[in-house]
């Protein structure tokens, strides 16, 4: 009986004297997860990875999927026209029409429109972490880039905030489009071709609920 108790009290003390994992520990693991999950097009995964900044990101892009006419959507910034127009291309109606913002993350995951080409090379470098944020230099192929990932703490975790990439995205887009000569609608309707190797409709300027 005093055998149990003492291996008992020794568990304890063990388990009591075990160090917590450091932030930047805890960043890393979520951003890793992130990147396998999106490199594996596991879009429960990934989902779980991203904090409610990005969720909101998407709840506010349901709605405008749902319900935002084509003057609506032509006066959204680039990459959420793109994002709105490319949801309705690629995923049939009435699975939209079942999501909350979470899913539509995790599908547009399975759908391939998160590259992997993009996230493949990405990894993180130097942290500047507060109590419940953090800024963290990206790095691609190994090589500084000029931009950062952000984190927020949700209770005990870190998620990934994705919504300053996407703003950051939109001046990069625009660059790209005045770069090629090319219209917002060419570039929108090219890229939704890459991924359904079908034509584009103009339908889907149509919201999904009249």
């Amino acid at each position: 009986m005093k055998k149990n108790i003492l291996y008992t009290l020794i568990l304890i003390l063990f388990f009591a004297c075990t160090p917590d994992k450091t932030d930047e520990e805890l960043i890393q693991e979520n951003f890793d997860a992130y990147k396998t999950a999106i490199l594996s097009g596991d879009g429960a995964t990934a989902s779980q990875q991203i904090d409610k900044k990005t969720l909101n990101y998407y709840n506010d892009l349901l709605k405008n999927i749902l319900s935002s006419d084509s003057t609506t959507v032509e006066a959204l910034p680039i990459l959420n026209k793109m994002l709105v127009l490319s949801i309705r291309a690629i995923i049939p109606k009435e699975d939209i029409l079942k999501m909350d913002e979470r899913q539509l993350f995790q599908r547009a995951v399975e759908e391939g429109m998160i590259s992997k080409q993009g996230v493949e090379s990405l990894a993180l470098g130097e942290m500047a972490i507060n109590l419940t944020d953090a800024k963290v230099q990206m790095l691609t192929q190994g090589q500084t880039a000029p931009l950062s990932f952000h984190f927020n703490k949700e209770g005990s975790d870190w998620k990934l905030d994705l919504t300053p990439i996407f703003d950051s995205s939109v001046d990069a887009v625009n660059q790209f489009i005045g770069d090629r000569g090319i219209t917002e609608k060419e570039f929108i309707y090219n890229s939704i071709q890459q991924l359904t190797k079908k034509p584009v409709r103009d339908e889907i300027w149509v919201p999904l609920k009249k």
